[in-house]
């Protein structure tokens, strides 16, 4: 790999690319552009939550910081999510626990 790839790996992934997306741009290996970017520690920008987005927590209503490329998410973290659950047992997907006991 030369040095104009290196380049343009730090340049994307600071832009925000995840590494598949990366890798396709440059026709390079998906491994290659994920040990690139660890060793030289780049990382993704943090956007910031926007309303529509479902970025507030279900049950604290807490805005949370939601990274682009990941999974929105619906609780500030555990303790709140565990909370959320043990109050509406009725909305849990039990279907697995059904297949366990059967």
């Amino acid at each position: 790999m030369n040095e104009q790839k290196k380049t343009e790996i730090m340049r994307l992934g600071q832009n925000g690319l995840g590494y598949k997306k990366i890798a396709a741009i440059l026709s390079l290996s998906t491994n290659t552009v994920k040990s690139f970017c660890r060793r030289k520690e780049i990382e993704k920008k943090e956007s910031e939550p926007k309303d529509n987005e479902g970025s507030v927590c279900l049950l604290c209503k807490e805005k949370s910081i939601h990274i682009k490329g990941k999974r929105k998410k619906k609780y500030c973290g555990t303790t709140c999510r565990m909370k959320w659950w043990h109050t509406h047992l009725d909305k849990v997907n039990k279907k697995s626990l059904s297949l366990v006991y059967s």
